[in-house]
């Protein structure tokens, strides 16, 4: 099955604003890509991928992405599931058979956790990776346009039910460092402590 894989990065400008109250927009900026990254480097490396791309309209991300050996697919639209449509129409037209969506503020993820994705995957048409708030940090489909996206609150749930109202065979991979995603002070300084210690064994 070739695979592909989407990484939506949000414009840096005003993100994560959740954390206004501890970074300014400077530093949120370097946390962004910096988690951007830390996704990429793991997503490269899991071989059932066959090409990787981040979706996004900011220049610096974009950067980030090519530094990384990505595909950039430019986005217009406003928000994240149209933005999204646009990948995913780019993953069609180069002949993809699983698609594969990484949310980019995932910085404890591993190539093992992804790779754990695909190969749920294997026996099912939408594979859910959930979020410790319910959200939805990856999910994979196959064939590509196998539901509609519906990232946002409770994103889990309603994937989950576009599966099964169209009676597809659903698969749910749960893992902490793929459940983990930086939305709030706390995260943050759970992210920052874990990276302190992946310092201090090199």
């Amino acid at each position: 099955m070739k695979t592909v894989a989407l990484v939506p990065a949000k414009v840096l400008a005003g993100a994560k604003s959740r954390l206004i109250e501890v970074v300014d927009e400077v530093e949120r900026g370097t946390v962004v890509l910096d988690m951007l990254s830390a996704v990429l480097e793991q997503l490269r490396e899991v071989r059932s991928i066959n090409a990787y791309a981040v979706v996004t309209s900011d220049e610096r991300a974009a950067a980030t992405a090519r530094q990384l050996g990505a595909v950039v697919v430019a986005e217009s639209s406003e928000g994240l599931n149209l933005a999204l449509d646009t990948g995913r129409a780019w993953a069609i037209e180069r002949g993809a058979e699983g698609l594969l969506v990484v949310l980019s503020d995932l910085p404890l993820v591993l190539a093992g956790d992804l790779d754990a994705v695909v190969r749920a995957a294997g026996k099912a048409s939408v594979t859910i990776a959930p979020s410790k708030d319910g959200g939805t940090n990856a999910l994979l489909l196959r064939p590509v346009d196998a539901i509609p996206f519906r990232f946002g609150r409770d994103s889990a749930r309603y994937h989950r039910f576009e599966a099964m109202k169209l009676g597809l065979e659903l698969a749910i991979v749960e893992r902490d460092s793929l459940a983990f995603d930086v939305d709030t002070p706390q995260d943050l300084a759970v992210y920052r402590a874990a990276r302190q210690r992946a310092l201090a064994r090199l």
